[in-house]
């Protein structure tokens, strides 16, 4: 028998609450976890996609604030050890391509442990914010 539109209604309404992950820009604040979002990446692509230096860079733009180009946003989750980052999405305002404002996002991933918690749902939700106002 086929799934009705309700069955699915009913499926999404009963799913396990998102995780908690909350969502910054990253910063030269943030530059002591350069390699373990490096390490977070390449796992999730399956190779080398992102190297320390391009992190470093996404990461040191973040100091411009919303006008920032090229940023990086880390999902961010409490653990025992305190804050980890889970996951990470890049986006773009300018790509030399289009107008200003006419950007795009760029890599996503999510470290493996954490697949199936919705923290790839939380990062997009948190960093679509970032640029809202422009």
């Amino acid at each position: 028998m086929a799934e009705t539109l309700e069955d699915r209604l009913s499926a999404r309404l009963t799913a396990p609450a998102a995780a908690q992950v909350d969502v910054v820009v990253g910063t030269s604040a943030d530059l002591d976890c350069a390699a373990a979002i490096v390490s977070l990446i390449n796992e999730a692509y399956g190779y080398g996609r992102e190297s320390k230096g391009g992190v470093l860079r996404r990461l040191t733009a973040g100091d411009a604030g919303s006008g920032a180009n090229r940023v990086l946003h880390l999902a961010l989750a409490q653990c025992d050890r305190g804050t980890e980052v889970v996951g990470c999405c890049s986006s773009t305002l300018c790509t030399g391509w289009t107008p200003w404002g006419c950007g795009h996002w760029g890599l996503m991933a999510v470290r493996q442990d954490r697949t199936g918690t919705r923290t790839r749902t939380g990062g997009l939700v948190g960093s679509s914010s970032f640029h809202a106002p422009l």
